[in-house]
């Protein structure tokens, strides 16, 4: 089928990606930008020019993708005259070509994903910066057809990560780390045979600025306006920049990236500091070290889902062989009810580790959280504290994220399904700190 397209139907920005035929094309950036209407765009074009072309649209939930890109894709063809060409089905969801070429609508939440396709051509991901790493790599391998012209996944999305980090994020430790805003690159595959197989992507960045002329002076200063008092909302939607989501109060103030980052290596020469806090899902221990005075060094942070203390204590023991430990943490693994068979948490390690009564502290009762906030930020500023970059991720996560209520003196911590409300590294830190920095805390006198 011949179909042609006027080029003033297009956002100049986007028409060189109109043939761009790279494995994965991601198109991000700020609000009212155009990114959407682009990608609906190739996607309509390749569905009725292509011999063969079977496409995915996938969002996180399956109800959303009528309301996005379904109707995005639609409100075009209507636009421009084609709905003749095209049957919109809503049960289910699907957009049928007369050519025989289909769009098949795909919700990560139903179990009929998009591995369920029988010969995808490709995906395009709205709000992508939804999808998790294991929802991606699902999708992705699904897309290895040999009928299509060529096989691409578009993403679109804001550049908003779900990690307190956006360079922990999947998708931009992928493809942006170290790139431009807009680039083209490539990755090359070596094959069990030696065999090269060059991958392509290209990322396109844009804002509003790109696709003025389609929207409304209010619209605009909308997204403008934020720079004044949500600048976050104006770093990521109106600019289009990654950005971390500032913490409104943090607990740990003094905690910076620059300063506190780096490389930590074991000594085993020297005692190891092992701080636990139990809850039932999961278990977690921080293990650092203490050079010499007034120097802080968290090695690792471990943790354990779905077993019991045993097993903590048995990938301690074979991390850290021979090490002469020094136990601290929540002083609730002490009661009776922690364990079911009648033990403590504290004596199924002292037992397991063989420790002796002089190698576990435990403070009494846990300490105030306004207490232990001052103490924690007080040794981050004075202090030379150092997390291991690659082994506390969950640590450092919850140094950024973890939020103080200045009215109830407390972390908070009211839903565990919200990672930045679990705080459990954050507390192994701060048991840790009031533990094992006792000197230096004296010396700045707390």
């Amino acid at each position: 089928m011949i179909i042609n397209f006027e080029e003033a139907v297009f956002n100049p920005v986007f028409l060189p990606y109109l043939k761009n035929k790279d494995r994965y094309l991601i198109l991000y950036g700020g609000r009212g930008s155009g990114k959407s209407v682009f990608a609906a765009q190739k996607v309509i074009i390749r569905c009725l020019t292509e011999k063969f072309f079977r496409y995915i649209l996938v969002r996180k939930t399956y109800e959303s993708i009528k309301d996005s890109q379904y109707q995005v894709i639609k409100d075009l063809c209507y636009e421009y005259g084609i709905e003749k060409f095209f049957t919109f089905k809503v049960s289910p969801l699907s957009i049928e070509c007369i050519n025989g070429n289909k769009i098949i609508c795909k919700g990560l939440d139903k179990p009929e994903k998009t591995k369920s396709v029988s010969e995808p051509t490709g995906i395009w991901y709205e709000e992508a910066n939804e999808l998790s790493e294991e929802e991606f790599l699902t999708s992705t391998t699904s897309i290895r057809t040999k009928k299509a012209d060529y096989l691409q996944e578009i993403f679109s999305f804001n550049p908003e990560s779900k990690e307190p980090d956006y360079q922990d994020f999947w998708i931009y430790r992928k493809w942006f780390k170290g790139k431009e805003k807009t680039f083209a690159s490539e990755v090359d595959i070596k094959m069990p045979n030696g065999e090269i197989i060059t991958t392509t992507y290209s990322a396109l960045h844009t804002t509003y600025g790109s696709n003025e002329h389609n929207l409304s002076k209010e619209f605009m200063a909308e997204l403008e306006s934020y720079k004044d008092f949500n600048y976050y909302y104006y770093l990521v939607h109106t600019l289009g920049e990654w950005g971390n989501e500032e913490v409104k109060s943090p607990f740990f103030f003094s905690f910076n990236r620059d300063k506190h980052l780096g490389k930590t290596t074991w000594n085993p020469s020297i005692e190891t500091y092992l701080s636990f806090d139990f809850n039932k899902e999961p278990l977690t221990c921080l293990v650092s070290q203490k050079p010499e005075y007034g120097k802080l060094r968290c090695i690792e942070n471990i943790f354990t889902v779905n077993t019991d203390i045993d097993d903590l204590c048995e990938q301690i023991l074979i991390r850290y062989p021979n090490a002469l430990f020094m136990v601290t943490g929540d002083q609730t693994g002490e009661t009776e009810t922690a364990i079911k068979r009648g033990l403590t948490y504290y004596r199924k390690i002292k037992d397991i580790l063989r420790l002796n009564d002089g190698q576990v502290t435990l403070p009494g009762k846990n300490p105030l959280h306004r207490i232990s906030r001052m103490e924690c930020n007080m040794v981050l500023h004075k202090m030379d504290v150092l997390f291991d970059a690659d082994n506390c991720k969950e640590t450092i996560n919850d140094c950024l994220v973890v939020e103080y209520d200045t009215i109830k003196k407390k972390i908070i911590k009211e839903n565990r399904a919200d990672l930045a409300q679990r705080a459990d590294f954050a507390d192994c830190f701060r048991y840790q700190i009031h533990t094992f920095m006792r000197d230096e805390l004296t010396y700045l006198g707390l």
